[in-house]
C-alpha cells in the first residue's frame, strides 16, 4: 500500500522473486491507483511455462468489485 499522508492510498501488487545468483528482481503487475480500492491476492501459481497471480477487490472506495487474472510468462521474466 502507498500512502502520502492526506490523500488516499492505493494498493500494487507485485511479482518478486530471487535470480540463480541470489539477486532479488520484480515486476509490478497491477495497483489500484485510479479507483483506491483494496488488492487482495487470491492465488499464485506456477504452471509449465508461466505464472498466474488472481486477485479481486471489492470495490472498497470505487463501489465496484472487480476480479483479475494475471499471467506471466517465465521466459519474459527470466525464469526457466
Amino acid at each position: 500500500m502507498a500512502e502520502d499522508g492526506s490523500t488516499y492510498g492505493f494498493d500494487t501488487i507485485y511479482l518478486v522473486w530471487k535470480d540463480k545468483e541470489g539477486k532479488i528482481n520484480h515486476k509490478k503487475l497491477t495497483d489500484s491507483r485510479s479507483t483506491k480500492d483494496y488488492i487482495h491476492i487470491e492465488e499464485v501459481k506456477e504452471e509449465k511455462d508461466k505464472i498466474i497471480v488472481r486477485v479481486r477487490s471489492g470495490g472498497s472506495y470505487s463501489g465496484h468489485p472487480w476480479k483479475k487474472t494475471i499471467e506471466i510468462k517465465k521466459e519474459e521474466i527470466g525464469i526457466k
